[in-house]
């Protein structure tokens, strides 16, 4: 079980990373350009980054 959720959570953070990512001629994304979520979004993506991983750890 915590497999599963640990790879679901890396999932969301790879998604979350894909989403924030500039497109070309932009320096930011319209929904980042908000200066609270321009600070709260990384840390956001590396919590699921590091839940994911720290859950496919304790499970194996």
């Amino acid at each position: 079980m915590n497999e599963t959720v640990g790879v679901v959570a890396i999932c969301i953070g790879v998604v979350m990373f894909l989403l924030a990512r500039p497109r070309k001629g932009e320096d930011v994304r319209p929904f980042v350009d908000n200066a609270f979520v321009f600070a709260v979004y990384p840390a956001a993506i590396l919590l699921f980054l590091a839940l994911g991983a720290m859950l496919i750890l304790a499970g194996a």
